[in-house]
């Protein structure tokens, strides 16, 4: 099992972690850490998971492929391995741009990003099955 190694390049790094819960038994939030010239700011991704799910030791998610939720948390898995290195090129362009990084432009970046893909995705899916149902009517 790989670790989850922070992104860095000139005091910049994103990395996956997780909040556990408050209340016994309930999941916690997966979230961002961007870091940059040691300013460090939280993002909320809209994954949770279990305390269980997650390995302190290496920072990454624990998926048991036996498990009935082993599925959605490799999906979980892949989609935060996007997410974070999304966000990494997001800040990393902005900073070779400017040597500086606006957290709020990063993440209003990020989220463009994030919606025009899943709009691509839902689409291309959409006319996948469309495709398939007019093959079928032939």
């Amino acid at each position: 099992m790989e670790r989850n190694e922070d992104r860095t390049m000139k005091g910049l790094s994103v990395k996956l972690c997780f909040r556990p819960s408050s209340v016994p038994k309930k999941a916690g939030r997966l979230y961002y850490q961007i870091i940059f010239r040691r300013a460090s700011y939280q993002y909320n991704s809209q994954y949770q998971i279990y305390e269980t799910e997650w390995s302190k030791q290496t920072g990454l998610i624990i998926i048991d492929a036996l498990s009935q939720r082993g599925k959605e948390l490799m999906t979980i898995r892949k989609r935060t391995d996007w997410e974070t290195a999304k966000l990494y090129e997001i800040a990393q362009r902005m900073f070779n741009v400017s040597e500086s990084v606006d957290y709020d432009l990063v993440v209003h970046e990020f989220e463009t990003q994030k919606a025009q893909q899943s709009f691509r995705s839902y689409y291309g899916a959409n006319r996948k099955i469309g495709a398939k149902r007019e093959i079928k009517n032939k």
